[in-house]
């Protein structure tokens, strides 16, 4: 369900929406918040803000994953949401998915 979009002129009757997107990242009512900002200062505060309310994120945003990947994937990590980032690195994504589905080695 789509529950919050900002578009003008354009007929949303009946559609919530808002101009603010910590609103969608603090929204009960939202799932996953798909993060297109860009840049890393407010996407982190986005996406941290949603990690914070339960929800799992999608972002393309490799400045983001760059400068505070480590802090964005403990904070879900710790609330138990998902971080989807691939298209970030596109290219990558084979190894990426082999990496974290990939059998583990266990010592002997």
């Amino acid at each position: 369900m789509l529950t919050a979009v900002f578009i003008p002129d354009c007929d949303i009757t009946g559609i919530n929406t808002t101009s603010d997107v910590f609103e969608v990242a603090t929204n009960p009512n939202v799932d996953v918040l798909v993060e297109l900002i860009g840049g890393y200062d407010i996407a982190r505060e986005l996406v941290l803000t949603a990690i914070a309310n339960g929800k799992h994120v999608v972002t393309a945003n490799k400045a983001l994953i760059a400068v505070h990947g480590n802090e964005i994937f403990k904070a879900a990590h710790e609330k138990g949401v998902i971080v989807a980032f691939e298209a970030a690195v596109a290219g990558g994504i084979p190894v990426i998915k082999s990496l974290r589905e990939g059998p583990r080695c266990q010592p002997h």
